[in-house]
């Protein structure tokens, strides 16, 4: 039964080829058609080069189906040429093939391993092109397809066989990445995948026409065949069909992700729309009435009678505050409108609130700022709501000053230094002891709450803050915070 099924299918090899090239053409389809959408993903990087292995190894497999290979090369030099163009279409294909498994394992590896796997491609194709080339000088009792069959057995060795196993582990190191974003149906595809690429490998890789040379002379087609009794191209082309179709059930995870990114895209329209509408009350509403509220302080002051001077200081100063609230209310409304910031704009708002903290608390505030000018900057933008983070650090840092200090001057140092944003603020005050009131994790001290906003509030910008201060020392804030890129969904207001 064997023997006869053996028979059949080698009568009917044009049919597995066939089934073969046309598993790899899909494929090629398939991903070819994501090569227009942006992802974040780390599968995308190189996927240009999967889809152009898939096509080539197609278009070489069926040259085996359509070039007459019953006819002697040596008597044809069309037929040879054209058995020859279908050895190098492989070869290069498995090259194609390899940059994709080395970009997805140079994925997050240091600067110089990365550029050390991408380069193993096109050098190992490279060497297999001159050595294809220079077989005729080295063995020149070969003939054409003994160098044909030789210069192939070679590019499954050194491309083909390494090519699908680094795919194999490539796509492994992205089990994390899915598992990250909730993709398990995903990743049991990727897993899928993974598996028929070291399958195929296998099939591919090691199995070789047999060759004088070891392992070919001892691991190859016929011994296959004579092993199992099933030749090694219906193995082959399983791993094509099981290759092709997991990773078109991978390839859903683009699908997926612009499906959330419009879901985002809408729930960002929203709530600007939201945004709108509160800016609009606010101004409309709440804005108009303390204005009103500051008229009218103003009127009572100037009608108040003889001998009540010393009530116009505190009148004077609440309208002060006043004032001082409707700058912030507009400030407000303003950010609740904006979605971007210039950068260069950000010492200027920097010094108006400054400048509001220290008329209402009687402080002297020093400002300064480096690398942050137009000439620096530019025209580069932040997400307004990191601007608002920043400057609620710097409000809530001066207040503090104020309260508990005892200072008469603040230093305050705004930096941008390597998409880093530095802020410092200094004072000479009487310090404290940052551990009894800003405890680390697992004491259960409870921290000082102007303190432990700003810790909050800088870990949700992704940075760092320290608290530097003793008794009689003064205290030193430092915040270290990475600028975000315009856009980013993770600044929240």
């Amino acid at each position: 039964m064997v023997v006869a099924v053996s028979a059949w299918l080698t009568q009917n090899m044009i049919v597995v080829r066939f089934v073969y090239g046309l598993s790899f053409f899909t494929l090629g389809l398939v991903v070819s058609l994501q090569q227009a959408r942006r992802s974040r993903y780390n599968l995308a990087s190189g996927l240009w080069a999967l889809a152009v292995f898939a096509f080539l190894h197609a278009f070489a497999d069926w040259g085996l189906v359509f070039i007459p290979l019953r006819a002697q090369p040596q008597h044809s030099p069309a037929v040879a040429a054209l058995w020859g163009f279908r050895t190098m279409v492989a070869a290069i294909s498995f090259g194609f093939l390899m940059h994709y498994g080395t970009s997805l394992l140079a994925t997050g590896a240091p600067r110089r391993l990365s550029l050390l796997a991408k380069a193993a491609a096109p050098l190992l194709t490279g060497l297999w092109l001159l050595a294809f080339f220079a077989y005729p000088l080295i063995d020149e009792q070969a003939g054409v397809r003994g160098w044909y069959l030789a210069s192939e057995v070679w590019s499954r060795y050194l491309l083909g066989l390494p090519a699908a196993l680094a795919v194999a582990a490539g796509l492994l190191r992205q089990t994390g990445e899915l598992r990250r974003d909730l993709l398990f149906a995903q990743v049991h595809s990727l897993r899928g995948s993974a598996a028929f690429f070291a399958l195929y490998g296998a099939a591919a890789g090691l199995i070789v026409p047999a060759q004088g040379f070891w392992p070919a002379s001892v691991l190859n087609t016929e011994a296959f065949v004579l092993l199992t009794g099933i030749p090694i191209e219906l193995f082959r082309a399983g791993a094509a069909i099981g290759t092709a179709y997991y990773t078109s059930l991978l390839m859903g995870i683009f699908r997926i992700e612009t499906t959330r990114r419009l879901t985002s895209a809408e729930q960002e329209k929203a709530v600007y729309q939201d945004r709108e509408r509160i800016a609009r009350d606010l101004h409309d509403g709440v804005l108009q009435t303390l204005y009103g509220v500051g008229l009218g302080l103003r009127w009572a002051r100037d009608r108040l009678p003889e001998g009540s001077e010393d009530l116009k200081p505190k009148l004077d100063d609440l309208a002060a505050q006043l004032g001082g609230a409707v700058q912030d209310l507009r400030q407000s409304i303003l950010g609740l409108r904006e979605k971007s910031v210039r950068m260069a704009d950000l010492p200027s708002a920097f010094r108006e609130v400054a400048g509001q903290v220290a008329r209402l608390a009687h402080l002297t505030v020093r400002l300064e700022t480096e690398g942050l000018g137009e000439e620096d900057s530019g025209e580069r933008q932040i997400p307004a709501a990191y601007r608002d983070h920043l400057l609620a650090l710097l409000r809530e840092g001066l207040s503090n000053a104020a309260r508990h200090s005892g200072a008469d001057e603040v230093h305050v140092m705004l930096a941008l230094e390597d998409d880093t944003m530095i802020l410092r603020i200094v004072d000479e005050g009487t310090g404290f002891d940052p551990g009894a009131v800003l405890p680390g994790e697992g004491v259960r001290l409870r921290a000082h709450h102007g303190l432990r906003n700003m810790r909050a509030r800088t870990e949700q910008l992704g940075g760092t803050f320290r608290v530097d201060s003793a008794p009689g020392k003064g205290t030193r804030l430092l915040f270290q915070i990475p600028v975000p890129a315009l856009g980013q969904e993770d600044i929240e207001p």
